[in-house]
């Protein structure tokens, strides 16, 4: 049976988590309505160094824009690196997070997320080394990692997340991964579970990430796909278009591109995403759309009838199969 929204968080907790966030947002960086433009700063193209680049939408006071060279989106100006930091040390939303979505919903993550993600860092490496997870959060990846014989370590900025992380006895280090002082070539795998996406130079943690991993070692992604299904539907209502959370939004075409710029060789893209169709029925059912915009996806996604989760389920499936899902897995080799 495929993950359900419902199994890991309820609309009702995303809504509240998205009101904190936008009061996060609002206290840290706007006055009287005015964005601080201190705190916020340009940049190029992160895929192809492109300043060619035009303006989507705005959310939370936060523009997302399309490059025009190779279609990767991301918000810009965003947070300076010293104000995103503010901003994470003083989210309410984060914190809530963690407990009121995560820690509610731990026992079905590691079953139907963590464990078959370790499955998959060990399809590639063969014999149980070191292992990094970047933003392990309260280390529940690691903590599995470390019952089947990996040697873990973390990169954690949240306090109270690292804390839990080491009464776990998982070493933590609460620097970026570009400033840390892990030795070079010392890892056999790093993870970045739904991490890129909130840094704020995802081409500096990539190459930070090649320099840590050992030659043949395995880099491993999860992250949205801004070119999913549910993304096409929702656009700015989607509730993983969350600046300054979420900043930076591949798709298979740009992460392959920087990924091959950086010289990773790269083993696999997919979007095994399970949660396209639950995203945009609970959008439908709670007013923040009334249509996906054609006529036969309407109909599978508000189906009334004794075959509608069968049929929901089939075209989920079929998403997955298309790379056409909201949700990406990356693998990636150091060769050199």
């Amino acid at each position: 049976m495929r993950l359900k929204r419902s199994d890991i968080k309820s609309y009702s907790d995303t809504q509240r988590y998205m009101s904190l966030m936008e009061q996060d947002v609002k206290s840290v960086f706007f006055s009287q309505g005015c964005a601080a433009k201190d705190k916020l700063v340009s940049v190029v193209c992160h895929v192809c160094n492109s300043n060619d680049n035009k303006r989507l939408y705005t959310k939370y006071g936060f523009s997302m824009v399309l490059c025009r060279d190779c279609g990767y989106h991301f918000i810009n100006p965003r947070p300076r690196p010293e104000f995103l930091h503010e901003y994470y040390s003083k989210s309410k939303a984060s914190v809530y997070f963690q407990e009121k979505i995560i820690k509610p919903s731990l026992a079905k993550r590691e079953k139907k997320i963590f464990l078959p993600r370790l499955s998959k860092i060990e399809e590639y490496v063969k014999k149980k080394g070191r292992v990094l997870d970047v933003g392990c959060s309260i280390g529940i990846f690691l903590s599995e990692a470390k019952k089947r014989g990996w040697i873990p370590f973390g990169i954690e900025f949240s306090e109270k997340a690292a804390l839990e992380c080491e009464s776990k006895g998982i070493p933590i280090s609460r620097v970026p991964i570009e400033s840390s002082d892990f030795q070079p070539e010392s890892f056999d795998a790093i993870t970045m579970w739904e991490t890129l996406e909130h840094v704020f130079d995802p081409q500096a943690v990539l190459l930070s990430v090649l320099r840590l991993l050992r030659k043949d070692g395995v880099l491993l992604m999860t992250m949205p796909n801004i070119e999913g299904a549910d993304f096409r539907i929702l656009g700015p209502a989607h509730t993983n278009i969350a600046p300054p959370a979420h900043l930076n939004f591949f798709s298979p075409s740009t992460v392959r591109q920087i990924l091959k710029r950086l010289s990773f060789d790269i083993v696999e893209i997919e979007t095994p995403g399970s949660l396209d169709v639950d995203n945009i029925m609970a959008a439908i059912e709670n007013g923040d759309i009334s249509s996906t915009g054609n006529e036969f996806l309407d109909g599978i996604i508000k189906d009334k009838t004794d075959m509608a989760h069968e049929r929901r389920d089939l075209f989920q499936d079929f998403l997955k199969k298309s790379k056409l899902s909201g949700h990406m897995l990356v693998v990636a080799r150091r060769v050199k």
